[in-house]
């Protein structure tokens, strides 16, 4: 254990975890705050379940100089800013599918309607906003969606992901992503759309020149009742927090 909560510094100049550490004793040695800490952790490579449980391990090797992390910033050693990609975790964009935990949350965002239904724009919308046509639901789309269930509902969404979203995902993307990134930019897109939205982007233009900053998705908050849904992928991007 580390009962004193002073972390080894190696040959590098950066901070070593030894058995125990957590957020709270790299907050408490380097006088960070317990956001900042946890930032730092995750932005080199360390990741957060369900449970609140850190992957940290003994020995791992903590880059602690100058950071710009969304809203969190700490200043060290370093004189100058930067932005500290998860390396370790990042993958080309090709190589990344949306995860399981992403499927959940988009579902939890979009909702899952088995008739259909006129969305906020008025437009007939059946599932997991699934677009039937751009204007208001008709007695046919009654009738010829009737018997529509939510296994139905999954299986469509599937098939939107896989042969309208994620391919232009991944053809927009030009940086590499970790998992959470990439299921986040899936619920980012999904909702403000692929086509005009979210290659208009300024997240996507920062995105692009290695600038990770979720917070950028914020801009996109009409209507008013979407702003909690952009908060959620914001922490999805930046924290991993599903």
């Amino acid at each position: 254990m580390d009962p004193d909560g002073n972390w080894e510094r190696n040959s590098n100049g950066n901070l070593v975890a030894q058995r125990g550490d957590n957020v709270a004793s790299y907050a408490k040695y380097t006088g960070y705050s317990t956001d900042q800490a946890l930032a730092i952790l995750l932005a080199n490579g360390v990741t957060i379940n369900s449970n609140g449980i850190l992957s940290l391990k003994e020995g791992q090797e903590i880059f602690d100089g100058t950071f710009h992390l969304s809203d969190v910033v700490v200043h060290g050693k370093s004189k100058s800013s930067q932005s500290i990609p998860n390396s370790s975790q990042r993958r080309n964009v090709s190589e990344l599918s949306i995860s399981q935990q992403g499927i959940n949350f988009l579902i939890a965002r979009e909702g899952m309607i088995t008739h259909p239904y006129n969305d906020s724009k008025g437009f007939a919308t059946i599932g997991v906003g699934h677009l039937l046509h751009k204007s208001k639901v008709t007695d046919a789309d009654r009738r010829a969606w009737a018997g529509f269930t939510k296994n139905d509902a999954k299986k469509l969404l599937m098939k939107d992901l896989k042969e309208t979203f994620e391919p232009k995902i991944r053809a927009l993307v030009k940086v590499p992503l970790s998992q959470n990134e990439y299921d986040a930019i899936c619920s980012f897109a999904f909702n403000i759309g692929v086509e005009r939205g979210f290659p208009s982007s300024d997240f996507l233009k920062e995105l692009n020149k290695g600038h990770y900053d979720g917070t950028l998705m914020l801009r996109w908050r009409r209507p008013s009742e979407i702003i909690g849904r952009r908060k959620k992928e914001v922490e999805l991007f930046n924290h991993g927090v599903y």
